[in-house]
């Protein structure tokens, strides 16, 4: 039945676009597949005998619209069916329809929830909405939408007032409740937009009918242009009073003029109280508890927040030309933590920054992690970064980059200040790409880039496990010299593809009042050579060969924590095979062969124990030393072996057959595949509650619940494709 929904709200939608290309003119596209992929999202963990980093899903985007005010995005309706290796058939239920994204003007309206995970407890943050609950889009500026008055929960906008100049709409939908004012204005070379949204919608499955859960959101943004100057200015309030209770904003504002882009944001994430909680129940009518909060308790209650603050601004500029490029900015983030009433409270880290620049905005961002800690004492953190990047373009063929960037923390305690040693990460790069006019080579490309950089963990929890050390504070900020080489020659005979990657660890961080050391060396090193060649749209060969080796080791006052695992001499060869002996068929063939040694060790079980006695689990415990992702449970790891060595062999083999029509003068493609992977998978293991592989295809380790006695697991390969 649930299928059966979908597939007619699917085809109502796209016959709805089809029209609306017809009516309007504008070019509309619509995306359908669905079938069995590996999993790159992230909340899917790898958790040995639980779950397989694979899923099923079906993918429904539409996109198109007239350049400039009508341009919309509608994409990602994700239907997510984990795979569950213990009973494969019970993962058939429940469906998850998770992403669920609009972009309307480079606004985005997106469904959002918190879950934990019930193996591991770490609250997980993904875009989700059950299908027990109802999922409205409200389409306000689509002017195709306008057609039909209502189809199924998509409300069309009631436009006030449309003409050439000026645009006043209100889009209303009662399940859940969604309000989206817009205004449009638009004369001679200045432009301006003008929205503000609330949502007030209940995504919980069993509170659906109760009523109890309590979630909102508002929006508001203004964009304003004027011969070529552009100002911004945006917020964005996040309430959820039942299950996180919890308020996250962004309040941003951002300055664009001749090639230099200006930002502040604000954003910030708190948790009320019991007492105001218990209010916000009191209240009965649906509009009397948006009145009240968003007017009164908004401004008057926010100084309740009594678990966690933080606070993050960032002021970038942006400037380029057509030979050269210069970014930098900078950006501080602190952290407030005080003593809860459970005394378990959240921590969060970040865990990685990215950099967007050119023509584009300047973006810094943050990935939390959270997870649970426990500390006695209130404490403040505050992260800061600073970076400057600069590009010259010499001519067609050759181009330069270099750039420095400083960042650190202070932690701050009615103890004792922490202040770390800034981080000083310079590098430089050089791209070379050379086209020749000759019969046997067609173009090459050299780049490198070398630099120092860190693994900057700023795990803020990483204290609760130091703070076993006589209360020593040290966190740590590794440092290491990186050069990455990359030279690709292409031919009409055949493409060499090389490239290599080194690390050399060298920096130790000191806690300078008790000189308590903290090392972390190491090395790892990594080079790739391929061979591929596409005779025709019918074969396609590649063959490879990687070499990697890793070492790195930690220790705490000559005590020994943990190594991870080296291993040498992997060898690949992949060969692949795409023939396709008519139009519409497409067989492909894979066959790859794994090798090598590996000698690994573990962690130190003892003083783990020691670190923390209450989880029985050390991946807990793994994740706050920053140790590989490799998950691993008491049950398949054994910390205390001595340095344990095997060869594993791998003899993967990939079978892939499609089915591609294209209809005639018709915008409607069909492509139907069918394969097996892993037909044969043959590993050497002393140990058979070891469960350490190498990946068939990169060459990296893996853990795999699968090959836990040596034999291979088929994977199905299933799907369709439909795109007009």
């Amino acid at each position: 039945m649930k299928k059966k929904i979908i597939c007619t709200l699917i085809f109502i939608l796209s016959s709805l676009l089809l029209k609306a290309n017809t009516l309007t003119g504008y070019d509309t596209k619509v995306l359908f597949s669905s079938g069995i992929f590996e999993d790159p999202v992230n909340y899917i963990k790898y958790i040995p005998g639980v779950s397989a980093p694979f899923k099923y899903s079906t993918l429904f985007s539409m996109y198109g619209g007239k350049p400039g005010l009508n341009t919309y995005v509608f994409d990602s309706i994700l239907i997510r069916k984990p795979y569950i290796l213990n009973n494969l058939l019970s993962s058939i239920n429940p469906l998850i329809i998770d992403s669920i994204n609009l972009s309307v003007n480079s606004g985005v309206i997106s469904l959002k929830s918190k879950k934990p995970s019930p193996k591991t407890g770490l609250t997980i943050t993904h875009t989700i909405a059950d299908t027990n609950s109802y999922i409205n889009i409200a389409l306000s500026h689509f002017s195709f939408l306008q057609i039909a008055a209502r189809i199924s929960h998509i409300t069309a906008p009631l436009t006030f007032f449309k003409n050439e100049l000026a645009q006043i709409g209100l889009s209303i939908s009662p399940t859940p409740l969604y309000a989206d004012l817009f205004l449009q204005f638009t004369y001679k070379k200045m432009f301006l937009t003008f929205t503000q949204s609330v949502i007030f919608r209940d995504e919980s499955a069993e509170n659906y009918h109760t009523g109890k859960h309590a979630y909102s959101d508002i929006y508001e943004n203004s964009h304003l242009t004027y011969e070529g100057k552009n100002l911004f200015f945006h917020n964005q309030w996040n309430f959820d009073l039942t299950n996180n209770d919890s308020v996250n904003f962004r309040i941003g504002y951002e300055f664009y003029n001749n090639g230099y882009n200006y930002q502040l944001h604000e954003t910030g994430t708190g948790y009320f109280s019991e007492d105001l909680r218990q209010k916000f129940k009191e209240l009965t009518t649906l509009p009397l508890y948006i009145d009240s909060f968003y007017v009164d308790n908004l401004e008057l209650k926010v100084n309740e927040v009594e678990k966690y603050h933080s606070i993050q601004s960032e002021l970038k500029y942006n400037l380029k030309r057509d030979v050269s490029e210069l970014n930098s900015g900078c950006g501080i983030l602190v952290d407030y933590y005080n003593k809860s009433k459970d005394n378990i409270m959240y921590g969060h880290y970040i865990k990685d920054l990215t950099f967007t620049y050119g023509e584009t905005v300047t973006v810094g961002v943050p990935i939390y992690q959270p997870e649970y800690i426990k500390n006695e004492n209130d404490y403040g953190v505050i992260n800061y970064y600073w970076f400057l990047n600069h590009a010259m373009i010499i001519n067609d063929e050759l181009s330069f980059k270099f750039g420095i960037s400083i960042d650190g923390f202070l932690l701050k305690n009615f103890e004792k200040n922490l202040f770390s040693i800034p981080v000083i990460k310079p590098y430089f790069s050089i791209n070379y790409l050379y086209s020749f006019n000759s019969m046997h080579i067609q173009s090459f490309l050299f780049s490198f880039e070398s630099g120092i950089s860190s693994d900057n963990f700023r795990d803020i929890s990483y204290q609760t496990i130091l703070e076993k050390f006589n209360n020593n504070y040290a966190l740590p900020a590794e440092q290491y010299m990186y050069s990455n080489l990359t030279i690709n020659i292409t031919s009409p005979y055949i493409d060499i593809h090389t490239s290599a990657h080194a690390k050399v660890y060298t920096h130790n961080l000191y806690d300078i009042e008790n000189n308590f050391t903290f090392d972390a060396n190491g090395y790892f090193f990594n080079a790739n050579i391929a061979l591929s060649k596409q005779y025709s749209n019918k074969i396609y060969l590649y063959s490879g060969y990687s070499y990697s080796m890793n070492m790195r080791s930690k220790e705490v006052n000559n005590t020994f924590i943990y190594r991870e695992v080296e291993y040498n001499r992997p060898h690949i060869f992949n060969f692949i095979i795409d023939v396709t002996p008519i139009n519409f068929l497409s067989v492909l063939f894979k066959f790859s062969i794994v090798s090598g040694t590996i000698k690994k060790t573990g962690i130190n079980k003892e003083l783990v124990g020691l670190l923390d006695k209450e989880y029985n689990q050390w991946q807990i415990i793994a994740q706050k030393i920053n140790l590989y992702e490799l998950w691993y449970g008491n049950n398949y790891y054994d910390f205390m072996n001595e340095n344990p060595e095997r060869t594993s062999v791998a003899l993967p083999l990939d079978v892939k057959i499609t089915f591609k029509h294209y209809f005639p003068n018709a915008r409607l493609h069909l492509e139907c595949y069918a394969g097996v992977e892993d037909l044969l998978s043959i590993f050497y293991k002393p140990d058979l509650n070891d469960s350490i592989s190498i990946d068939k295809w990169t060459g990296t380790l893996v853990e795999s619940a699968t090959y836990q006695f040596g034999m291979g697991s088929p994977i199905p390969s299933t799907g369709i494709k439909i795109s007009f």
